[in-house]
């Protein structure tokens, strides 16, 4: 059988980590082994002890000797091998640089600029493979690379090597510590502020916990267990301390690498990372004298740096996670509830949150929104929330006057088909200037700003006829209007209301205008002409007399009739006896002027036809001839609702006649064209189908009429 081909094994991928530290490094070695025979002089210091050699000089001479001293000891080995240039070109020419094997996925490498820059330039930054084929002399040979950038990248290949080390129980104790941290998986080997350390452990793998598999399950150390056992605790600090700071820091802890601290400081005001908002490259240009371009470079390079990495971020996790459960809450309210809860030094404003999210791989639970001029957090679904609560509360205050905030969270919810929380309804409404509570208890509020308040006009007409009005009776005024459909809020709210409003005083339970208002200037037009006549021969005047006066004066007849019955400022004082709301009548006065009805009805009959229609016939009176509205039999009332064509018996098209609730009304037309006196009979035709009514005059109802007023026989005979 032939054989199979084996694949390639794949390259090492390298990524330099420039600046982020120099030769020497804590817990690298000082002197490279690869240059260990240059090395083997004694060690000029005579604090470290006499004997010792600069070659055995490894990692655990951070130990030994500690920080300063390990340092001093890195400037020796420096010093050694500037004298030693010539050996190093001759001796070491075909010593390659140490290979790495064995990386399951990229090698992190710490360097310092220059040696970066040179090997660059060269093209050796892509592989550990590429870099292996050069020998020292291959190295120092590359322009302006020299003794300290040779040290500097052997050192750091170095620390990458396997070494045969027996493990300690100590190794295993600490592993295991590491291992039973809740986010062992998610801390990944390319961790801006943890991958160095992992790396350090000398176990190849993608996360923190496959290193430690790893490290458990072999049965040798790839340094020595000391040394491993002091990294291994030194990392499980780190990940306690990271999980222990705030925000800011934690945020601020991703761009350590940048030694520069104008462009650290520059990128987290930029980002908004120090919690008082994002910044434009405009602004931060400004600051720090640079070029809006200049800031753009900077912030890109950290953000395509930052953007290739899964960073372990527990503090920014928790921070979201808890604006999850807070949401929907004004901005304010949240960053408040940020600095409170620990997480933050500050009230840290969401919208560095909201670009941490999205830099850092991140799902953001919440958009930012802003509503007359005030901002709220709110869920991805409730986007535009408190845009909508804010136009239904307005709208609902300049058609009412006054809502509640049942009212306006029960309209948001049919508008939205979303569910809103009261509370949070709330919260928005009284984030606005112009939010006053009438009766906090029951809801009722309104806002000052808003500029048409219908009850605010009914109001001040009332008062401009009445200068002291009981509450009760401004109540019933205002809610006369046709728009109003009745409404007008409770007498408590009402008189708080009015205690808030310019021009009003209440006096227990009298609204008094002050100063009082000029009718003539307060009123429109025909309520102008209205109340002119009422008090010229009021104070209370019969209908019919109030009629004419006002037609007598140009006003159309429907238009009286439309302010008879819904103006605020008219009351009816007795059947057919109207005056100004407010008015000192004298006892009697109303009850002489007023109609006496005859007790005889007005509907004479009605019933269905063989055709399938409806025929009505009626007794004119002297009010119907003048408003043309008759009333609809409670037995067919159901049948001939809406709109009709009128025509007369001869099939002239007089207008429309409509039908709504308990009474039909369009009739005008037709008795001005056709006549008619009071006690004449008038009879009216539905057609159901063709939606046309036929008119007609008589003396009698028509002999085909199959009237009846019993309701059970009407819906038995017709079509219901």
């Amino acid at each position: 059988m032939p054989l199979s081909k084996q694949r390639a094994p794949a390259e090492t991928e390298i990524l330099l980590e420039v600046g982020i530290s120099k030769y020497p490094r804590r817990g690298q070695r000082l002197a490279p082994e690869t240059l260990r025979s240059l090395l083997a002089v004694p060690i000029p210091d005579g604090r470290v002890g006499s004997g010792s050699l600069l070659c055995d000089l490894d990692e655990s001479a951070w130990d030994r000797f500690g920080e300063k001293t390990s340092r001093k000891l890195a400037d020796a080995i420096l010093k050694h091998l500037v004298s030693q240039q010539y050996a190093l070109r001759t001796h070491f020419a075909k010593i390659r640089l140490p290979q790495v094997q064995g990386q399951p996925g990229p090698l992190i490498l710490q360097v310092e600029p220059r040696t970066f820059n040179c090997l660059k330039r060269a093209g050796c930054t892509k592989t550990a493979e590429q870099l292996a084929t050069l020998t020292v002399r291959d190295v120092m040979d590359l322009p302006s690379f020299g003794v300290k950038c040779l040290v500097d990248l052997l050192t750091t290949l170095e620390a990458h090597l396997p070494c045969l080390y027996k493990p300690s129980a100590e190794v295993t104790t600490a592993a295991y510590r590491l291992l039973r941290l809740q986010h062992a998986e998610a801390i990944q080997a390319t961790d801006p502020r943890l991958g160095s350390s992992l790396q350090l452990l000398g176990v190849p793998g993608d996360s923190l916990k496959e290193i430690i598999v790893r490290l458990l399950s072999s049965s040798h150390c790839p340094i020595s267990p000391l040394l491993l056992t002091r990294r291994l605790e030194e990392l499980h600090d780190q990940l306690r301390h990271l999980s222990r700071v705030t925000l800011e820091e934690e945020l601020a802890g991703l761009l350590a690498h940048q030694r520069n601290p104008r462009n650290r400081e520059l990128v987290l005001k930029y980002l908004g990372w120090d919690g008082r908002g994002t910044r434009t490259l405009e602004v931060v240009g400004s600051e720090y004298k640079l070029t809006r371009e200049r800031v753009r470079q900077i912030c890109d390079r950290h953000l395509e740096y930052l953007k290739a990495r899964r960073a372990f971020l527990p503090v920014l996790d928790r921070t979201l996670k808890f604006i999850g459960k807070s949401l929907p809450a004004t901005v304010d309210e949240l960053e408040a509830k940020l600095a409170t809860a620990g997480l933050t030094e500050i009230p840290f404003q969401l919208e560095g949150i909201q670009r941490a999210a999205e830099v850092l791989g991140r799902a953001c639970p919440f958009v930012l929104e802003v509503a007359h001029q005030r901002s709220y957090a709110l869920t991805q679904a409730s986007a535009g929330l408190a845009v909508t609560i804010l136009q239904v509360a307005r709208k609902s205050i300049s058609h009412w006057g006054v809502t509640t905030i049942e009212d306006v969270t029960a309209q948001v919810r049919q508008t939205k088909a979303a569910s809103l929380d009261v509370g949070f309804a709330a919260k928005v409404l009284k984030t606005q200037d112009d939010f006053e509570w009438l009766d906090e208890t029951s809801g009722w509020f309104w806002l000052t700003s808003v500029g048409r308040n219908s009850l605010l006009t009914q109001i001040d007409k009332v008062l401009s006829v009445a200068a002291r009005i009981p509450v009760s009776e401004l109540r019933t005024g205002v809610k006369r209007h046709h728009r109003r459909e009745g409404f007008a809020p409770p007498q408590r709210v009402l008189l708080a209301l009015c205690r808030r409003l310019p021009g009003c005083r209440v006096e227990e339970d009298i609204v008094v205008a002050d100063p009082p208002r000029d009718w003539a200037e307060t009123l429109a037009d025909t309520e102008r002409m209205l109340a002119g006549v009422l008090k010229e021969h009021g104070p209370v005047l019969e209908r019919q007399r109030l009629e004419d006066l006002c037609t007598a004066r140009g006003l159309k007849r429907d238009t009286f009739y439309i302010h008879l019955t819904y103006s605020p400022v008219i009351e009816r004082f007795a059947q057919g006896v109207y005056g100004l709301r407010g008015s000192a009548v004298p006892p009697g006065l109303a009850e002489s002027l007023a109609t006496r009805r005859s007790k005889s009805k007005l509907i004479r009959d009605y019933g269905w036809k063989d055709d399938g229609g409806i025929e009505v016939c009626y007794r004119l009176s002297k009010s119907v001839l003048s408003n043309g509205i008759v009333s609809i039999p409670v037995g067919i009332r159901q049948y001939v609702q809406g709109r009709f064509t009128l025509r007369t018996a001869d099939a002239v098209e007089v207008g429309n006649l409509v039908a709504k609730d308990t009474s039909v009304w369009g009739l005008g037309p037709f008795f001005r064209r056709r006549g008619g006196e009071p006690g004449d009979t008038l009879t009216i035709r539905f057609d159901l189908q063709g939606r046309v009514a036929v008119v007609e005059l008589g003396d009698e109802p028509s002999d085909d009429s199959r009237a009846s007023a019993d309701v059970d026989q009407l819906k038995s005979a017709g079509v219901g």
